[in-house]
């Protein structure tokens, strides 16, 4: 366990630490210094502050009349649940 404490918290420079679960990739874990110099960082914040204040115009527009119907709705509901429980 100290190891995998090690590896987590502090990875060498230039280093990504990948945890999985199942086989399969559900995190990276770079060091931050090495994160904020690349430059899709800055790309990435603009795209972030662009999407909250599309979020924030559209909490401020009345919601419309059209929409699905209630049957349809739960037909979309019970469609997931299935697809869930065949897994």
């Amino acid at each position: 366990m100290p190891h995998t404490f090690h590896a987590c918290c502090s990875p060498e420079p230039g280093e990504e630490v990948t945890i999985t679960r199942h086989g399969r990739a559900v995190a990276v874990i770079v060091r931050p210094d090495i994160l904020w110099r690349q430059p899709q960082a800055g790309d990435v914040q603009a795209r972030a502050e662009q999407l909250e204040m599309m979020v924030q115009a559209a909490g401020q527009r009345p919601l419309s009349a059209g929409g699905i119907t209630e049957e349809y709705a739960e037909a979309l509901i019970a469609d997931i649940r299935a697809g869930r429980d065949a897994r």
